[in-house]
């Protein structure tokens, strides 16, 4: 079974293996989208694999933003929603 998103809340404690050992071990797996929230800044971003399946650069949310799949066909997320 592939993974094709994986959302993860950030907290303090975790946020270097989030933002860091978790985004390697993802991308290795090939999960299609990573999304990391963190609740603190109000912020949000989504890595998505390339044809050669690595990550390119995040999309980076803020607090107002409505963040979007491209994986699972019409899953958004309104961060205003999640952050009040």
């Amino acid at each position: 079974m592939t993974l094709i998103t994986f959302v993860e809340i950030v907290s303090n404690s975790s946020a270097s293996m989030d933002y860091i050992k978790k985004l390697n071990l993802y991308e290795r797996h090939g999960v299609k989208e990573y999304w990391i929230v963190n609740p603190e800044n109000k912020t949000a971003m989504i890595y998505r694999q390339n044809e050669m399946k690595e990550y390119e650069a995040p999309e980076i949310y803020a607090n107002e933003d409505v963040m979007e799949s491209k994986v699972l066909e019409g899953f958004t997320v309104n961060l205003r929603e999640i952050f009040e």
